[in-house]
């Protein structure tokens, strides 16, 4: 039988918090008075927030309405408040103090001095990843998302600017000239056919039917010689990427029309000793900026330096406009671009934001057919003039192009300087008074087994290798070889080569573990 102050009408009533019983009708916990100071989870102010830090302590009375010490006691029969419920934390759940310690590593990438207890950033006491290294989900510890190896989501301001701009041709031009001595700028389809414009008429000019290619760079530059009805000579590249000059004297340079210098990983490559060489036979030089806009040598802007030069607009690239290129020194017969198309500039804008989110883009990155990430050789591109779509991207995105170059570039240092102080990788820097812009850090591995193992382990952080191979390596491109390809340098680089994104999605856990996964690897 039931004590008479727990039957009501013959049912028994709901028990409170500490079994006292609770009025007909109430639900979850009773609210406090208004007069209280509201509660927010385990971090409330005023006397309540200290009691819920402290459950043992109770909750200190205002001076004056109570004696010292006194504690308020319920009437004897009335129903007791239930305390707060704090929300329970799962298995998953942060340990305390994990965001505050991420958001620390996002600003200084955990300098030494001030490293955080790897237990507040959910790694173990001796800073390790945790589990076998070279497995991609012990180190992502997500297998479902994938940072984007580079690009970053086009900025508020920049789609707000899309409607806003009224001549975006005329705008972008005008931007670049302004960042390239005032060279002419003529707007193309991509920079591969930018590229093939300048080389097919350096070509007419020079009656030689030969170009000259560094051994390891993007596969376009030998896609747009071969549109241009030209034969590529390969020239080999130094273990770190520039321009090997010894190989370059050795080449039957009086074929050459032109030699297309890449100016790899973002940096703007010196002209000092590659110059006299160039103008003592007679090759002219096209300077392609495709991945360097913004880097800078003591002959002037990358992608003005050259006879010609070539920038292009397409993912991933310094200045993204999702597609189109543009060629610098000759504007004169450069087709018209096509009327702007706004709608078509918003919609893909924010298809591409979408795609880069990491649990999207693992999910595209393996499909076949998108070829996402991937390097292609493939001659037949689209020809013409730039679409009304891109134009309008990249005019919009060229007002914070600035912003963006110095964050990617501080981004890229500071990593750099703990990769190069904790491990056996060498990231790669301009050489001399250059500078670069860093559309990804590039990094030199140890050895070849040393790049696949943290290559393996890291793509879920975005790490690539770049280009999948020499140019002595790709198929497509052998029938067009004006000779037979000796790229010993270009080989081993293309074998040790690693890059990692800079943008703003690898910070905080994700430095430790890629830290931890490339000291592990070497």
């Amino acid at each position: 039988m039931l004590p008479r102050h727990r039957r009501r009408g013959g049912r028994v009533a709901a028990q409170g918090a500490h079994g006292a019983p609770r009025p007909r009708g109430a639900r979850g916990v009773s609210r406090a008075p208004a007069s209280a100071p509201r509660a927010r989870g385990a971090l409330a102010l005023g006397a309540q927030g200290r009691a819920l830090h402290d459950p043992l302590r109770a909750p200190r009375a205002p001076r004056g309405e109570r004696g010292a010490g006194a504690r308020e006691r319920p009437r004897r029969g009335a129903p007791r408040r239930a305390a707060p419920r704090l929300r329970r934390r799962g298995r998953g759940a942060r340990p305390p103090g994990r965001r505050r310690a991420q958001a620390a590593a996002a600003r200084g990438l955990l300098p030494p001095r001030e490293r955080v207890d790897a237990r507040r950033v959910g790694l173990p006491p001796d800073g390790t990843a945790g589990g076998d290294v070279g497995s991609d989900a012990a180190v992502t510890g997500r297998s479902l998302r994938r940072q984007p190896p580079a690009g970053a989501p086009l900025r508020l301001d920049a789609l707000l600017a899309v409607g806003r701009t009224r001549d975006p041709a005329r705008v972008l031009v005008e931007g670049l000239r302004a960042r390239l001595d005032e060279r002419p700028v003529a707007l193309y389809a991509s920079g591969r056919e930018a590229l093939r414009v300048a080389l097919a008429r350096l070509a007419r000019e020079r009656a030689r039917e030969e170009v000259l290619v560094p051994g390891y760079t993007c596969w376009s530059v030998p896609a747009a010689a071969v549109a241009a009805g030209l034969r590529v000579r390969v020239v080999d590249v130094t273990p770190f990427g520039q321009l090997d000059l010894d190989a370059l004297r050795a080449a039957p340079l009086e074929r050459a029309a032109a030699l297309v210098l890449a100016n790899l990983f973002g940096f703007a490559e010196p002209l000092a000793e590659l110059a006299p060489i160039l103008e003592g036979a007679g090759v002219a030089l096209v300077d392609d900026a495709a991945q360097a806009l913004g880097a800078r040598s003591a002959e002037g802007p990358a992608g003005a330096r050259g006879a010609l030069g070539v920038l292009s607009f397409g993912r991933g690239k310094p200045l993204s406009g999702l597609g189109g290129g543009a060629l610098v020194g000759s504007a004169g017969d450069g087709p018209p671009p096509a009327p702007p198309r706004r709608a078509g500039a918003l919609a893909r804008a924010l298809a591409y934001d979408v795609a880069l989110a990491p649990s999207v883009f693992r999910w595209l990155a393996e499909i076949p057919g998108l070829h996402v990430g991937e390097t292609i050789f493939d001659p037949s591109f689209r020809r013409g003039p730039i679409d009304g779509a891109s134009v309008c991207l990249a005019a919009a995105a060229l007002a914070g192009f600035d912003d963006a170059a110095r964050a990617r570039g501080a981004r890229a240092l500071a990593l750099a300087r703990r990769i190069e102080s904790e491990t056996r990788f060498a990231p790669l820097r301009p050489r001399g008074e250059a500078t670069g812009v860093y559309p990804r850090l590039a990094l030199l591995a140890p050895t070849a087994a040393a790049r696949a193992a943290a290559l393996a382990a890291l793509r879920a952080w975005g790490a690539t290798a770049q280009y999948p191979a020499a140019l002595d390596g790709v198929t497509g491109l052998r029938p067009h070889l004006a000779g037979p390809p000796h790229c010993p340098g270009a080989r081993s680089l293309a074998e040790r080569i690693l890059t990692l994104p800079t943008h703003g999605g690898l910070h905080g856990q994700g430095v430790l573990r890629v830290l931890a996964t490339l000291r592990s690897c070497a």
